[in-house]
C-alpha cells in the first residue's frame, strides 16, 4: 500500500476505511478489532487481511495506541464525514513523501503518455526500473492499481489503466476554495502555478518532474492524464477551460481533435 512499499493486494481502500470508521465510534483493542473486521464464523481465507489493513494503518500514523492498549484514531474526525473527504485526505497524506514507492511509480507512469497502452505489466516495470533504478515486481502491481484509480489519477478499461486525474483534481478544487479564485478568468499558467504547489505529483510539479524519467516533456504541454482530467471537469461545468484568440500565453493539450477544446488553452475559470 501507499505508506510503504509493501502494495500487496489485501491493503484495500475499502479495508482502511471499514477499520478508521470503527474507530470513529469509540476506541478498541487490536483483538477486538480484528473480530468485528474479519468474525471468526466466516471461516475467511485470508487470515493476514487484518493484520494487513492494521499494518497499513499504522505505518501511515493513522492510528496509534495508548498506554492501555487501546486503538484509537491519529487524525481529527473531519475526515471521515464523507468517502470524498477521507479519499482526499489520504491522497494528501500520502503525498508528503516522495520517496514512497507508490508515488513514485505514480509520477512515472502519468507522465509517460501513450506508451502505457502498449505495455504488459513486465514490460512497465522493466521500463520503471531502468528509468529510475527502483525496487519493483509483478506482485505489487495490483497494490498499487486499485490504490491509483481510488485516489482519484485515473481508472481501468478494457485491461489497461488509464491516466485521468478529473476526481483528484475536483477533490483539490473542493479542498482549496480560498486559493484559487471562484467565478473569475485567470490565466491557465495562474493556475498551474498553483496546482504545483498543491499538487507535485501533476504535471510540472516537482515529484513529476524529478520522477518522469525518460518521459519526452515538452515544456507547456500538458499528460494525457491531465489533459483528460480537465477535459472531463470541463464538460462537466466544475471549471471551463478557455481559448483567447492571438494569446502568447498558451498550453497545449493532449489532442483530442472531436472534443471542443481540442488542442490549447490560455484561461480558465473555476465554476463553483
Amino acid at each position: 500500500m501507499p505508506f510503504d512499499n509493501r502494495l500487496t493486494g489485501g491493503r484495500t481502500p475499502s479495508r482502511l476505511l471499514a477499520l478508521c470508521k470503527l474507530l470513529e465510534r469509540q476506541p478498541f483493542s487490536r483483538d477486538e478489532l480484528r473480530n468485528l473486521l474479519q468474525p471468526p464464523k466466516l471461516n475467511t481465507k485470508n487470515e493476514a487481511a487484518f493484520d494487513e489493513v492494521f499494518s497499513l494503518a499504522s505505518r501511515g500514523e493513522l492510528i496509534k495506541i495508548d498506554q492501555d492498549e487501546l486503538v484509537t484514531l491519529a487524525f481529527n474526525k473531519k475526515h471521515l464525514e464523507d468517502t470524498v473527504k477521507f479519499r482526499r485526505f489520504i491522497a494528501d497524506r500520502l503525498m508528503q513523501n516522495s520517496e514512497r514507492l507508490f508515488v513514485r511509480f505514480s509520477c512515472w507512469y502519468m507522465e509517460q503518455g501513450r506508451i502505457v497502452y502498449r505495455l504488459n505489466d513486465k514490460e512497465l516495470i522493466s521500463s520503471f526500473i531502468k528509468d529510475l533504478g527502483d525496487n519493483f515486481n509483478i506482485t505489487k502491481i495490483y497494490g498499487w492499481r486499485q490504490w491509483f484509480t481510488y485516489l482519484g489519477y485515473g481508472y481501468q478499461h478494457g485491461g489497461k489503466l488509464i491516466p485521468n486525474v478529473a476526481n483528484r483534481l475536483s477533490d483539490v478544487l473542493l479542498d482549496d476554495e480560498r486559493e484559487v479564485p471562484r467565478h473569475k478568468r485567470i490565466r491557465f499558467t495562474e493556475f498551474m502555478g498553483w496546482l504545483n504547489q498543491r499538487c507535485p505529483e501533476l504535471d510540472t510539479g516537482d515529484y513529476a518532474v524529478n520522477f518522469a524519467g525518460s518521459a519526452k516533456i515538452e515544456p507547456r504541454n500538458l499528460s494525457i492524464g491531465l489533459s483528460a482530467g480537465l477535459r472531463a471537469l470541463h464538460d462537466k461545468g466544475t471549471i471551463k477551460l478557455v481559448r483567447i484568440r492571438d494569446a502568447s500565453d498558451v498550453w497545449r493539450l493532449h489532442s483530442v481533435s472531436t472534443h471542443e477544446i481540442s488542442d490549447t488553452i490560455s484561461d480558465i475559470e473555476i465554476g463553483g
